[in-house]
Order: C-alpha cells, then structure tokens, then sequence
C-alpha cells in the first residue's frame, strides 16, 4: 500500500509546478492576463531577463524566487521517490 504522505508530497510538487509555469504560459497566450499579472507584480516590464510576452518578463528577484521554487520541486520529487523505493525493498524484503 502506498504512504499517503508520498501522495500529498506528490500533489504539492504538481501544483507547485503549474503555479510556477502558469502564468508565464498564460501571459503568453492572453495579452490581458499579461496585464493583471503586471499590476500582480507576478511580472515586471523593467529591467527583464527573461521576456515572457510582449513587455513583461521576469526580472532577477522574480528570477531568483522562481529557481527557488524549482529548486523545491526537485527536492520534494527526489524525497518522493526515494520515499517510494525505499518503501518498495521494504516490502521485498518481507517477502
């Protein structure tokens, strides 16, 4: 049986992830969400990096905070799987 807490890790990298990458994928789609997400200050239109739409992007802090959150993806997924395995040699060990 799998360890519930393997499955809320799971469902917390996911939605981690979408919140990360959604609103880039949705200021690049809809100009008017790109102007929500500016007055959000979710995007910058000065001193952009990265350019996510027309005008807007991320600048170095909005960098730094996003490769933060990446960087705990990644964590949370290594914890998830190394949960998982461990957990299945448990069980081939009882067998």
């Amino acid at each position: 049986m799998q360890n519930s807490n393997d499955d809320i890790w799971t469902w917390f990298a996911g939605i981690l992830a979408v919140v990360l990458i959604g609103p880039a994928l949705l200021a690049s789609a809809v100009p008017t969400a790109q102007t929500w997400l500016v007055k959000a200050h979710v995007l910058a239109t000065e001193g952009v990096l990265i350019p996510v739409g027309t005008g807007a992007g991320l600048d170095l802090p909005r960098i730094a905070v996003v490769a933060g959150a990446f960087l705990l993806v990644i964590l949370i997924v290594a914890l998830v799987i190394r949960s998982r395995v461990r957990a299945a040699q448990e069980k081939r060990s009882r067998a």
